[in-house]
């Protein structure tokens, strides 16, 4: 074991609203790297699945600071 607790897991949990899932080895819809992991029905390298959580975060933040700068204005 590596010190990591029970279930826990690198892969984001969700992404963008889509649970992880296992699927039958195919290649990353972005890079082509063999992969098990769906999110929906995208395929997802733990790299690239890292990189969209980050991106989807940084669009919600600036949708909520835009609605938030229409509300104030």
């Amino acid at each position: 074991m590596n010190g990591a607790p029970l279930g826990w897991s690198p892969w984001p949990p969700t992404l963008n609203g889509e649970p992880r899932r296992m699927s039958a080895f195919t290649g990353c819809a972005f890079c082509e790297l063999g992969t098990w992991v769906t999110y929906g029905d995208v395929a997802y390298c733990w790299f690239c699945a890292v990189k969209a959580t980050e991106i989807v975060a940084q669009i919600r933040e600036a949708l909520t600071t835009q609605r938030h700068l229409r509300v104030v204005r």
